[in-house]
């Protein structure tokens, strides 16, 4: 019997080697740190995702009804039935669309036209779309798996009251799915990197924090005599802890009655008095050394005008 198992019968516990449980996956406190920062990157990307793909939607109809538009101007300038049966697909297709039809008046015009469907299973007026239609209608068409046909209706040129075109909704299903590929791998991207740097940021906060506390207290004991240092050291905490305590409450009021604004120009002066403190005192030690050295070459020199006037024998 090994000592696993002879803990087992002792402790009635059996441990996770001899049990065959996988023990569960822990994070500290940086791992914790690092997924809550993916995924509020990742909250933010979708929030941003939703208005995205709509507009993608929406500008991507907008240029097939711009295309259609040129190719009316061209169709309806022809005499009927003068344009060819060939010349008329190739404009449809570099339209991308089965057929473009304009009304003016009374009259409504079939442009051009190119194996029509029997039915339109959606039709899109884009001249009065809401948001909210316009991102139902996107998440409609990128989550469909129907090869539906549209019908987009749009402002008609040279004063006619609308403009229309018959479309596939699968090549638009592919350009929205690719576009949302793309800003998947960026969202990623920018997570990672995000997460990244506020980890690295966090552990390089931590360390210099902790060099810096504990080299200026070692500091101040330093400069005491030993039956001094332990109140030195209780008064140096009270002040810095107090100091502490005493910022966080009145920043959280000060954010909370006059806004960050007001808690950033707070945080000025401090920093100020302390930068003026340090610049001051390295001058005062400049200053001494260089009186210092003003002082030796002094004695240097008395000690040679004192040499030359009496020499010695």
């Amino acid at each position: 019997m090994n000592d696993d198992q002879a803990r087992a019968a002792t402790t009635g516990k059996i441990p996770a080697k001899i049990s065959g449980k996988i023990p569960a996956l822990r994070f500290g406190l940086s791992g914790k740190l690092l997924l809550l920062t993916v995924l509020f990157v990742m909250m933010a990307e979708i929030l941003i995702y939703v208005p995205a793909i709509a507009n993608f939607r929406v500008n991507w109809l907008n240029d097939r009804l711009a295309a259609a538009h040129t190719a009316a101007l061209v169709l309806d300038a022809a005499p009927s039935g003068m344009v060819p049966e060939s010349l008329a697909r190739q404009i449809l297709s570099s339209v991308g669309a089965r057929a473009v039809a304009m009304k003016m008046g009374t009259q409504r015009r079939l442009l051009a036209v190119s194996d029509m469907p029997p039915k339109v299973d959606h039709d899109v007026d884009m001249r009065s779309l809401s948001w909210s239609r316009a991102i139902y209608d996107a998440f409609e068409c990128l989550f469909g798996i129907d090869n539906d046909v549209m019908r987009v209706v749009g402002a008609a040129p040279m004063g006619g009251d609308f403009l229309e075109i018959v479309i596939d909704e699968a090549p638009l299903r592919n350009a929205m799915l690719r576009f949302s590929a793309i800003l998947l791998l960026v969202s990623l991207l920018i997570s990672g990197i995000t997460a990244m740097h506020f980890w690295a940021t966090l552990s390089v906060l931590g360390v210099g924090w902790n060099f810096s506390f504990v080299g200026a207290s070692a500091l101040v004991l330093e400069t005491h005599r030993p039956a001094e240092r332990n109140k030195v050291q209780a008064f140096n905490d009270f002040l810095v802890f107090g100091m502490m305590a005493l910022g966080s409450f009145s920043s959280g009021q000060l954010l909370a009655n006059y806004g960050w604004s007001a808690v950033n120009l707070v945080v000025f002066p401090p920093v100020l008095l302390g930068l003026t403190v340090l610049t001051l005192a390295s001058f005062a030690l400049a200053l001494a050394s260089f009186a210092l050295v003003l002082a030796l070459f002094a004695l240097a020199l008395a000690s040679l005008t004192f040499a030359v006037t009496f020499p010695f024998a």
